[in-house]
């Protein structure tokens, strides 16, 4: 589980910290860190929560941190999707084609 210490060296949390908000003893944390050990699929809830990313993000199956929900979407998020659905098909079509344009444009500077 490389990826929950990556995050926690992101956000500067130490194993100790980790533990104490999730409740996962620091052997625990320190026998996945070693590899001797795997999170359970209870411990990972706790750690996606404590890391404020998705469990999926945590075991490698998505690039994506924390997919948006409605609990966790942007005004401006909800505006642009509300804006999107209003448009007609081709139009939407249009738009996703500009905003790719776009986010390869900005990956190139």
């Amino acid at each position: 589980m490389p990826r929950i210490f990556e995050i926690m060296a992101e956000k500067k949390i130490t194993a100790t910290k980790l533990a104490a908000q999730t409740g996962i003893s620091q052997g625990n944390i320190s026998d996945w860190k070693s590899g001797k050990s795997a999170p359970s699929r209870t411990a990972l809830q706790k750690v996606s929560k404590a890391l404020d990313v998705s469990i999926e993000y945590l075991e490698g199956a998505t690039d994506v941190r924390k997919p948006m929900t409605q609990n966790n979407i942007s005004e401006v998020d909800n505006k642009i999707l509300t804006m999107y659905h209003q448009l007609p098909p081709e139009l939407q079509e249009k738009y996703v084609k500009d905003l790719e344009l776009l986010l390869k444009l900005s990956n190139n500077q």
